[in-house]
């Protein structure tokens, strides 16, 4: 759902630069496709997002996400048949 300011507005976020890897969907920041950790050049993301309220008022923030490594299970991939 959309946010609403002090005012009781509407306000429309957008991303308008920094890392790829995120989108803004329904005023939520989301993942776009898969995050490896591995391939990432930082493990701390960067964005610029914008909000913009009804009036046209703007205002800009730098969000710094910080992506963690999980523990995955181990993949072989000549392992022998069973």
């Amino acid at each position: 759902s959309p946010s609403v300011s002090d005012e009781g507005g509407v306000l429309r976020w957008e991303i308008l630069g920094g890392s790829n890897y995120f989108a803004v969907d329904s005023n939520w920041i989301k993942v776009i496709g898969r995050l490896d950790f591995e391939a990432l050049p930082s493990d701390t993301q960067t964005i610029l997002v914008r909000v913009t309220d009804e009036g046209g008022l703007k205002d800009t923030a730098q969000i710094l996400i910080t992506v963690r490594d999980v523990n995955e299970a181990p993949v072989f991939d000549n392992a022998p048949d069973s």
